[in-house]
């Protein structure tokens, strides 16, 4: 009696580790579209082609593979995201939808796969895994 009691035990132990292993695995699909926590803007990833609001901001080889999720602005006025193309790495930010398209790129070192994009001001963005913690800094006019 007590080996089955101490068999089951081990089981429940081990069954919810192994789910939890497999809940942390990184995703492999990135979202194609993206809207603005507004609702006013989507944000479109076409083989070769980024599309804001229907209107191309940028294209490119089919390689690019979206590295971090697009991050809107507080206002929806602007979104930033990254790219991967190979090994490289680079931050991409429309800084004005609607008006052109216009995109800004950085290239970023190269880094683990918990960084995030945060909205440090209109025209300040850092990426890292924490706020406080930037792997990188981008600003503009």
């Amino acid at each position: 009696m007590r080996s089955s009691i101490g068999l089951l035990a081990g089981l429940l132990i081990v069954v919810p580790c192994a789910a939890q292993a497999a809940s942390l695995q990184k995703p492999t699909h990135r979202p194609s579209m993206t809207t603005s926590r507004c609702g006013r803007h989507v944000v479109q990833f076409v083989t070769g082609s980024v599309r804001v609001d229907d209107e191309v901001v940028a294209s490119g080889a089919s390689g690019v593979e979206i590295a971090i999720a697009p991050s809107w602005r507080h206002d929806c006025r602007s979104v930033a995201w990254v790219e991967r193309r190979g090994t490289d790495r680079q931050l991409v930010v429309i800084p004005t939808v609607g008006r052109g398209g216009q995109s800004l790129h950085w290239v970023l070192p190269p880094a683990a796969e918990d960084d995030h994009i945060f909205w440090v001001g209109r025209s300040r963005i850092s990426v890292g895994p924490v706020l406080l913690k930037p792997r990188a800094i981008a600003s503009w006019s």
